[in-house]
């Protein structure tokens, strides 16, 4: 018997959990497909969740970071460059 709420178990079926990880291009473009899916027609963008953190501080450039049990690093240069590390 799977746990969780119905829509984390359809997401588990996907391959998908709840948590993090979408690290690649590969993830990345899977995981809009499956949100493509269930919200036809919507803009989907799938984004590291540091970078949420610029955006919430409302800053175009900077970096991010996050530290606890693991760490990462985010950033991005006025010029549109960005890098990571950690994760």
């Amino acid at each position: 018997m799977m746990r969780g709420r119905p829509h984390q178990r359809g997401l588990r079926r996907r391959g998908l959990r709840r948590r993090g990880r979408v690290d690649t291009p590969g993830q990345e473009e899977r995981l809009h497909r499956l949100i493509q899916a269930q919200a036809p027609g919507a803009a989907v963008r799938i984004v590291h969740d540091t970078a949420l953190i610029l955006a919430a501080a409302d800053v175009d450039h900077g970096v991010a970071l996050i530290s606890g049990t693991g760490s990462v690093a985010w950033g991005r240069a006025a010029d549109g460059r960005t890098a990571r590390a950690g994760g």
